[in-house]
């Protein structure tokens, strides 16, 4: 690994072996979060606004969802980082997990205002009846358009959550200068790491896709979408840190 971070598929087979080699601790680290997530789920399923009330309640479990999210992340980035510094395996001060969770969420809520105009058409386009759905091809440019964005956008800014978890500098714009020449691989392996997740959700998902479910079907499809949540965020950590690591490392020797 060099000064810029690993290589793409490097980063991905290595994001995948960390949290595999660490399933049972991240099984005890993720209990707490994915009974959460499962909450939020079922407490969201329960909120039907109409309209525009919609893009208000996403926004609000976005950020109800930060909690839960710095519980499971906070413990798993400074396991990670611990490898290069072992005063990492320590616990950090309550101060270091609540930057953690601003700068989680504040990713979030950026991306949730990229995603909101295209939202915001869909329920237009429902209330209409679809006359005001805007032309496919457009919608599909648009779309193509805001996904390649967000994982370019959260490898330039992502770094913030580590240096957070590092009780480190851990501004927004600190991650976009340190990332100049390796945003797009972070991003990249972040997408490549998404993939299967979601390939396997849409496997497992299909039997609840009916128009009455059960209580029981109900509550597997939160306890499902938890389980994507807590998998997406532990192997997406595992890409920031070694990309964290990479640019913190001390220089080998001739370097400049």
């Amino acid at each position: 690994m060099n000064k810029s971070g690993p290589g793409l598929f490097e980063a991905v087979i290595e994001s995948w072996r960390l949290v595999i080699a660490n399933a049972g601790e991240l099984a005890r680290i993720a209990l707490v979060p994915f009974l959460l997530f499962i909450a939020l789920n079922r407490l969201e399923a329960t909120f039907e606004p109409e309209g525009m009330g919609i893009l208000a309640r996403d926004l609000l479990f976005t950020v109800l969802a930060a909690p839960p999210a710095a519980m499971l992340l906070m413990p798993w980035y400074r396991r990670l980082l611990s490898t290069a510094d072992p005063a990492m395996a320590a616990r950090p001060a309550m101060w270091w997990s609540v930057a953690l969770m601003v700068r989680w969420v504040g990713l979030d809520i950026m991306v949730f205002a990229a995603l909101a105009p295209v939202l915001a058409m869909a329920i237009q386009a429902d209330a209409a009846g679809g006359e005001a759905a805007p032309p496919p091809e457009i919608l599909f440019i648009y779309l193509t358009t805001i996904i390649i964005g967000f994982y370019l956008f959260y490898g330039r800014m992502g770094l913030s959550v580590p240096a957070a978890a590092a009780e480190s500098d851990h501004r927004y714009r600190r991650s976009w200068v340190a990332t100049r020449e390796n945003g797009w691989r972070i991003g990249l392996a972040f997408l490549l790491c998404w993939v299967p997740i979601q390939f396997l959700i849409e496997i497992l998902g299909e039997p609840l896709d009916v128009e009455n479910p059960t209580m029981a079907m109900q509550y597997f499809n939160a306890a499902l979408g938890a389980a994507v949540r807590v998998l997406s965020e532990l192997v997406g950590a595992a890409v920031f840190a070694q990309f964290y690591l990479a640019q913190t490392a001390p220089p080998l020797e001739g370097e400049w």
